[in-house]
């Protein structure tokens, strides 16, 4: 069997699709997932946000972060930016 190539994923918003998906893909072998959401660190959701990166080993990063994945993708709506 051939190996599995590793990219950088990217996820703006982790709220209950971004968490989902990164959780999902974290499982099925995904090495390197950055996640932003405006509200981590900062709002009535911080502690949730948190504590789901903690719970599926992401990383909370700033939007900057984000911008350095080989793909991005916005959680919450269909749109994905390929570099």
């Amino acid at each position: 069997m051939s190996e599995r190539k590793q990219f950088r994923l990217g996820l703006v918003g982790y709220g209950e699709i971004g968490s989902t998906l990164g959780k999902g893909l974290r499982e099925a072998g995904l090495q390197q997932i950055f996640c932003y959401d405006k509200y981590a660190f900062d709002g009535p959701y911080a502690d949730l946000i948190q504590g789901r990166g903690r719970d599926t080993g992401q990383v909370q990063s700033g939007i900057g972060r984000c911008g350095g994945a080989d793909l991005q993708r916005h959680a919450g709506l269909e749109v994905a930016r390929k570099r």
